[in-house]
């Protein structure tokens, strides 16, 4: 129960009137939470006002429990709404400072803009919402959370990576593959795609290979980085001569040329398979199919593991290059677009299939002389089924010596080569700037 200040005022005063009459001492009333003292002073005058007197402590006495019961929260238009923490909070208030005096089913039935209550000329205090299970079915505010920081920064996306090289440039100066030079000839080299596993043929003797030329493995870090000290490749070299290993792209299967004995003609071309990359490759066979009666020297695979590019002699020319598809074991072909009097061989293809690269003896488009020395040179075309065309040599490769061609990397950005320039042959790359 609060205590209204002009309510408590009015009593005071009529019992101040009262203590007068009756002539009694003074009497203080002291409503604490209205915060005021009001002194009743009283003095006999007639006889009739003795009783009233009598009764005028327990009047103040009930008037001050009826203003202290509050008295620790006493009610204003400002606290009202201050105490009001939950929906009973606000109930009570809305009851307290409703035209009735009396408490209602919910604090909106006063609504905004209500009436002041004029028996107590108070102020109404300001409407308060209640929560949903007051009544108030409007939809809640939901505020969202922040957003992510990552989601709210518009940062551009990153630019695509710069390509590694720009393949319309010639190549570099070729320089010698670091690990892989040995007192003896090397000859003949593939690389896994990434570049960090060769496959090569050497006559070094250092290692205790059995032939005369045999098949070595290397691995290394980096395309920068030297090969460490290579290890032959077990179960393939035997006392003879194997040379020009080929590695199928998934790395199962292992082609090469031997002379080792087989069909009597010289060099034949042998497959060795293993199940997956962390075996040893199984002993070899002779790939059915390709073999002829001539020397046949494998050079290189496709990138899509269908053909292999190899060269044999001719009657009445020299050496030219054949296709051989893997897929139907028969099927052989002569690339007629690079075919020329003199020997032809060593092709290897770029990874789209459009750039042809081959070592031949034939002499330059100018020039009407032969030469006993092979150059590298290069063919194009606009797509895997058409002819190739544009034959011309790679300068930057060539010397006065022999160079042959040997693998092209994925990205058409190195090609590795084999060379005499030093007076023995010896494995280079070349890079594109």
């Amino acid at each position: 129960m609060a205590c209204p200040l002009r309510t408590a005022s009015a009593l005071v005063a009529l019992f101040e009137s009262v203590a007068r009459l009756a002539s009694y001492r003074p009497v203080s009333c002291r409503v604490a939470s209205c915060g005021v003292a009001y002194p009743v002073g009283a003095y006999k005058r007639r006889r009739f006002a003795v009783e009233g007197a009598r009764l005028l402590p327990g009047f103040c006495f009930a008037l001050q429990l009826a203003c202290n019961v509050d008295d620790r929260n006493p009610v204003t238009s400002e606290n009202a709404i201050q105490s009001s923490g939950g929906t009973a909070g606000a109930s009570s208030a809305a009851a307290m400072t409703s035209p009735a005096g009396r408490g209602s089913a919910g604090a909106t039935d006063m609504g905004s803009g209500g009436a002041p209550n004029r028996a107590e000329e108070l102020p109404v205090p300001r409407p308060i919402t209640p929560l949903s299970d007051a009544g108030d079915t409007s939809s809640p505010t939901v505020t969202a959370p922040p957003p992510d920081a990552a989601s709210t920064t518009s940062e551009p996306p990153p630019p695509p990576p710069p390509p590694p090289c720009d393949t319309s440039r010639p190549f570099q100066a070729p320089v010698l593959v670091q690990g892989l030079a040995s007192s003896g000839d090397e000859y003949g080299l593939w690389l896994t795609p990434d570049e960090l596993t060769a496959y090569f043929a050497s006559s070094r003797g250092d290692l205790g290979g059995p032939g005369d030329y045999d098949l070595y493995r290397a691995k290394r870090a980096t395309t920068d980085a030297a090969f460490e000290q290579p290890s032959l490749v077990p179960l393939v070299n035997s006392a003879f001569t194997e040379r020009k290993a080929v590695l199928s792209s998934d790395g199962l299967r292992l082609f090469f040329s031997s002379n080792r004995p087989g069909l009597g003609t010289g060099d034949d071309i042998y497959v060795s398979v293993r199940p997956n990359t962390s075996s040893e490759f199984g002993v070899p066979g002779l790939l059915s199919g390709i073999n002829s009666n001539q020397g046949d020297l494998v050079h290189s695979i496709t990138s899509d593991g269908r053909y292999l590019y190899f060269d044999h002699p001719v009657a009445g020319a020299g050496r030219d290059i054949f296709l051989f598809d893997l897929s139907m074991s028969t099927a052989t072909r002569a690339v007629t677009e690079l075919e020329s009097p003199y020997d032809d061989g060593h092709a290897v293809t770029s990874a789209d299939g459009l750039t042809v690269y081959w070592a031949t003896t034939r002499v330059s488009l100018a020039d009407g002389d032969g030469s006993a020395e092979s150059d590298i040179w290069s063919a194009r075309r606009a797509s895997v089924t058409d002819p190739l065309g544009g034959l011309t040599p790679v300068a930057e490769l060539n010397t006065s010596s022999a160079e042959t061609v040997h693998y092209v990397s994925t990205d058409g950005c190195r090609i590795y080569i084999g060379s005499e320039r030093s007076g023995r042959a010896q494995l280079y790359v070349a890079a594109k700037p």
